[in-house]
């Protein structure tokens, strides 16, 4: 069965993030598709375009000029995990807020919270949607500020969120538990200050963002000495790791998969 006209639209497609841009206006469809995607260049161009249908030409989705598109998958207390059930995640189109530290287009964390709202079941009891980053940089964090923008947190339009209703008792979030437990948690083997060949006789579970200080103080638990009296390597023969202020991701250890150990501060 042909397809009426007004009940389709094209929009160009972004696959590396997944991204769905602007729709062609429909005076673009008597011109050549070049032209429409302004690809003006004499070097053959690429493109990649979807075709939306709809039953009514109302039941569209709206999309405004600078509107950017956020990626959230919504935390489910039923599986006490997240979601992928195709209601759960949304491709949610956000109104631009300004531009964030770097200096691009970016929508702030209050129109993405108000996004999400709008899309849950809630009564006026309920206290509001907490967004978590779920990648990048800030990967658990708890995106709290309304007036901050997502590019402020390294966050662009490959990246996703999770969308979790917190409870009411004010426990912990489960969604950052589980990015701490599964994506920022670092496994490290290492070994005793006198047995510096034996690099794997312990381990201890640590979070990337944890300080050397703290790592050290888990290690002196499993050695049994004071961790005055030791100090860390990234290996036997490279230099100490003086600065224990640094975390064990920016101490290069968080991918390693183990620490020397060595006696003496």
């Amino acid at each position: 069965k042909d397809l009426e006209p007004s009940r389709a639209r094209l929009r160009r497609y972004e696959p590396s993030t997944g991204e769905r841009r602007m729709p062609l206006e429909s005076s673009a469809l008597h011109r050549s598709l070049g032209d429409a995607l302004e690809m003006r260049s004499t070097i053959s161009g690429a493109a990649t375009l979807i075709l939306e249908q709809a039953a009514d030409p109302e039941a569209f989705e709206a999309c405004q000029e600078g509107d950017l598109q956020v990626l959230v998958c919504l935390w489910s207390p039923c599986v006490g995990g997240l979601s992928f059930l195709p209601e759960h995640l949304l491709a949610l189109r956000v109104p631009s807020s300004g531009a964030g530290k770097s200096g691009k287009p970016s929508a702030s964390i209050g129109a993405v919270r108000a996004a999400v709202s709008a899309r849950l079941p809630r009564t006026n009891a309920a206290p509001p949607v907490a967004i978590v980053a779920l990648t990048g940089e800030h990967s658990g964090q708890v995106l709290a500020d309304d007036e901050a923008m997502l590019a402020d947190f390294g966050i662009t339009a490959g990246d996703v969120l999770c969308a979790e209703v917190p409870d009411s008792s004010g426990a912990e979030l489960q969604s950052t538990e589980l990015v701490e437990r599964v994506q920022n948690t670092a496994r490290l083997a290492f070994n005793h200050p006198d047995r510096p060949t034996a690099v794997e006789e312990f381990q201890v579970l640590v979070s990337k963002r944890a300080p050397l200080t703290e790592l050290k103080a888990r290690m002196a638990e499993v050695l049994g000495i004071g961790a005055e009296f030791f100090h860390l390597r990234r290996g036997r023969r490279t230099q100490q790791l003086k600065d224990e202020a640094k975390t064990v991701s920016q101490s290069g250890l968080a991918d390693s998969g183990s620490v020397f150990v060595g006696r003496g501060p």
